[in-house]
């Protein structure tokens, strides 16, 4: 029997909980305004599933494409599928998350995920090459499309729950983003399972930036203040126990079992 993996007790769930201190609202998904879509499949306004308004914007694709995007891959990924919401240079330096929320329809899939892409301007960086930044929103099936780490300020992937309503919530305090070109809602071309669709849809409502007091901790091996860092899986018995923290009090610890 496999073992539970309740996502309360994750450390991803635990991120998600935490208030936004103040937050804007990019778009309510209410309109196609600001929104751009490339690569495989379409993009459309959707009265079907919406978290809140009336409609949601949704990013329908095919999960195979008839050519691999690369001689060296054989077929995966094929390509991308992508949702872009564009901007005009923005400084979002004062921001620290970026929120939304996606309903994935990919009956029969096992795994469900998609991936998150900030886009900024990063061409007065001399670590980039412009010979590269032809174009900032280059998709996976691009001649380029192995370079699109360097030209954007980060990425990030998602597991997704099938069938309902995810917020996702991204953190983004170690990405660049000064000026900033949009944000790129993307589903990767993975291909499908025989019984799983050949066909994958997305709804997304409500992108937001938004500002958290206390973002996780990311670089170094350092503990986050506040925060400890101990063994999950449990000690020996009569072994030494220890566990790594930072800006607390206390010098010892204890762990106990929930359950008694």
């Amino acid at each position: 029997m496999p073992m539970s993996a309740p996502a309360e007790n994750a450390l991803a769930f635990e991120t998600s909980q935490k208030p936004a201190i103040e937050s804007r609202l990019l778009s309510d998904m209410e309109s196609l305004e600001g929104w751009e879509h490339r690569g495989f499949g379409s993009m459309s306004l959707s009265t079907e599933q919406f978290h809140q308004g009336r409609t949601s914007v949704l990013l329908t694709s095919p999960t195979k494409g008839p050519e691999p995007n690369h001689p060296s891959s054989h077929g995966r990924p094929w390509g991308s599928a992508n949702a872009t919401y564009r901007v005009d240079n923005e400084d979002w330096s004062e921001w620290n998350r970026i929120s939304f929320w996606v309903y994935p329809d990919l009956p029969g899939f096992r795994t469900v995920s998609m991936n998150m892409v900030l886009h900024n301007d990063n061409r007065d960086d001399a670590a980039i090459s412009s010979l590269h930044f032809d174009d900032a929103f280059m998709t996976y099936e691009s001649t380029q499309g192995y370079y699109y780490f360097n030209l954007h300020s980060g990425s990030n992937y998602q597991i997704l729950e099938n069938h309902t309503w995810n917020k996702v919530t991204w953190e983004i305090p170690h990405i660049r983003r000064d000026k900033v070109l949009g944000v790129s809602l993307r589903y990767r071309l993975q291909g499908n399972e025989p019984e799983a669709t050949d066909t994958v849809r997305y709804y997304f409502d409500e992108l937001c930036l938004e500002k958290v007091e206390r973002p996780e901790q990311y670089e170094g091996w350092e503990v986050a203040p506040g925060q400890i860092a101990h063994n999950h899986v449990g000690y020996p018995v009569g072994s030494p126990k220890v566990a790594l923290a930072s800006d607390l009090s206390a010098k010892t610890f204890r762990l106990i079992d929930a359950k008694t």
